[in-house]
Parts: C-alpha cells; sequence; structure tokens
C-alpha cells in the first residue's frame, strides 16, 4: 500500500481566487475515496518520531488551471505527476474536468484519482 500526499498546486494566473484549496481538498477526498486497499491519503510528508522515515512514499503534485469561459461554466485541467521520495515520475498525466460535469472541480479530482488508483492497481 502506498501512502500518497496531495501538495500545494501551481495554478496558472486565470485561476480565480480560492478555487485552489478546494480542488486540493476535493482532491484528498476523492483519492482516499478511490484508492480502497490501493494507497492512503497522507497529510504529512515529514518524518514520523518512532521511526524517523517519510510518513509518505509518493507525492501528487502538478499545475492546475482553471477557467470560465462564460461566467457560468468553469473547466478545469491539470498537468499532474505522482512522484517518490527520490523525485522520480511513477505516473504523470494530463486531466481535464468533463464538460458535462455539474461541478469542474469534482469532476477533475474524480478523473485524477480514478487515473492514479488504476495505475497503483496495475503498478
Amino acid at each position: 500500500m502506498r501512502r500518497i500526499f496531495v501538495n500545494e498546486f501551481q495554478w496558472t494566473s486565470s485561476t480565480p481566487e480560492g478555487a485552489g484549496s478546494l480542488i486540493r481538498s476535493k482532491l484528498v477526498s476523492a483519492l482516499a475515496e478511490a484508492c480502497a486497499s490501493s494507497c492512503t491519503v497522507v497529510e504529512s510528508v515529514g518524518a514520523t518520531a518512532d521511526n524517523g522515515q517519510d510518513i509518505a512514499d509518493a507525492v501528487l503534485t502538478g499545475t492546475i488551471q482553471a477557467e470560465t469561459r462564460d461566467n457560468r461554466r468553469y473547466r478545469v485541467q491539470g498537468a499532474m505527476q505522482l512522484l517518490d521520495k527520490d523525485g522520480n515520475v511513477l505516473w504523470a498525466g494530463t486531466i481535464y474536468s468533463s464538460p458535462f460535469a455539474r461541478s469542474a472541480s469534482s469532476s477533475f479530482a474524480d478523473n485524477t484519482a480514478q487515473k492514479i488508483t488504476s495505475f497503483l492497481v496495475a503498478h
């Protein structure tokens, strides 16, 4: 089982204020739900007091853009990477929210979580 830390993301200049923490929180929730037995989401990457090893085995990071074209519907897209402790890329993907989703941020989070868990199950 892998322990994954969801890092703060880089945001493009067109991302609305406040979207960053909302999308990160939704991604943590979606990943925790989707992982089941293939991973655990942790809120720390630091060393534990008892054994001195990092808590997280991998870090999810990336650059995300949230934009609106008509002031009503948002679209979220991101270039995401799952890195091991040494900074090696374990998985990378470009993720989009569904154009038919009621919530672009939830759709993006769900799509990202699904891709990562599929990768983890296969490896």
